[in-house]
């Protein structure tokens, strides 16, 4: 098991336990360890993006079950904007822009989850659903 793996297992124990700050640290270290991961290009980089993104939601569920929407949804718009500009990106290889374009695409889904929780939300994560359609159209 990869450490930023159990990172994340050791933040959802706490998560569990409603241990809300020390769950955040947890995340938060697989967050820098994962940055680092998805910005060289391995085999391994799907799965390093795929677990970033994991960790933004699992602060993004954290933030939000303390009331903290604003935080929330920063969290929750991190990996949708840099997935949106690493497809964009035509300094990296096909092959990297096709994982991105996949990636970005399993940022939606909780955006839309939590505009509709959160329905003051509703107008700025339609705005970045207008990003993505903008992008699928030009390419």
């Amino acid at each position: 098991m990869n450490r930023w793996q159990q990172l994340m297992q050791k933040g959802n124990s706490l998560y569990n336990l409603n241990q809300w700050n020390d769950a955040l640290n947890y995340y938060n270290q697989a967050i820098l360890l994962l940055e680092s991961a998805i910005s060289i290009e391995t085999t391994t980089t799907q799965q390093a993006i795929q677990g970033w993104i994991c960790a933004y939601h699992n602060v993004a569920t954290t933030y939000e079950q303390q009331g903290f929407i604003d935080r929330s949804r920063d969290a929750l718009v991190t990996p949708f904007n840099t997935m949106l500009a690493l497809t964009n990106d035509s300094n990296i290889s096909p092959e990297m822009q096709l994982i991105t374009h996949q990636a970005l695409h399993i940022t939606l889904p909780p955006l839309l989850e939590f505009a509709n929780n959160h329905p003051s939300e509703f107008q700025f994560i339609n705005k970045l659903v207008g990003h993505i359609n903008t992008y699928e159209h030009l390419h």
